[in-house]
């Protein structure tokens, strides 16, 4: 809390990775059902579109985060604990946050 009662706001500019890792997820939604289609069918596109829906998940921003903290945390790096920290805060923020205006 601030002085005067009021709540202080975190940095906006922190929030807006959050929302482009939220965005991005949707399109992850509509490979994965393109590469089960592809499967089901015996489709020789399969291996292409597993190979999309890999490069695309490792593409994430969350994704990405996670393998720099896990080289961090190999090297024993002393910013691992900060990013470590970074990490668990947008993962626990984005579910509360959803619950709030009303998604899971």
């Amino acid at each position: 809390m601030a002085p005067g009662g009021t709540e202080r706001h975190r940095d906006q500019a922190g929030d807006q990775g959050r929302d482009h890792e939220t965005k991005t997820a949707f399109g992850l939604g509509a490979l994965a059902q393109e590469l089960l289609a592809a499967v089901a069918e015996g489709s020789p596109t399969s291996v292409e579109l597993a190979g999309r829906l890999v490069r695309a998940i490792l593409d994430e921003p969350l994704v990405k985060r996670a393998l720099a903290l896990d080289e961090l945390l190999r090297t024993g790096s002393p910013f691992a604990l900060v990013r470590a920290v970074e990490l668990a805060d947008t993962v626990f923020v984005r579910p509360l946050k959803d619950r709030a205006v009303g998604r899971s």
